[in-house]
């Protein structure tokens, strides 16, 4: 029967993290390896970050080589703000001009009389 987690300690812990980190196993394999739940696993592996604060993922680590690359550059598709205060600039400035040349119109009439 294995031990309650508040009833494992550190040393124990640091134990399980270096084997873990140490192996080339995902968290299943690792905890289905030593006979544990892979739950208990995660469970552990919070206990120690808990304790020490430091991040128990191989994954956080870099040390694991990535089977994949991104090559293509991610672009935001919010704009900036100096881009969007030019745009409102420029939308008041046509809203603007084109409530003001709606006002009263002046006309010169060139004939004599009424």
């Amino acid at each position: 029967m294995s031990k309650r987690l508040d009833e494992i300690t550190l040393e124990e812990l640091e134990i399980w993290m270096d084997a873990y980190k140490a192996s080339n196993m995902s968290q299943r394999e690792f905890a289905e390896q030593s006979g544990i739940s892979p739950r208990s696993l995660q469970r552990r592996v919070k206990r120690y970050e808990l304790l020490t604060g430091e991040k128990a993922d191989r994954l956080a680590d870099k040390s694991r080589a990535q089977p994949f690359e991104i090559d293509s550059e991610l672009f935001d598709d919010v704009a900036d703000l100096d881009e969007i205060k030019e745009r409102r600039r420029k939308e008041f400035d046509r809203k603007h001009k084109a409530k003001t040349s709606r006002k009263l119109i002046s006309c010169r009439v060139k004939i004599d009389g009424p």
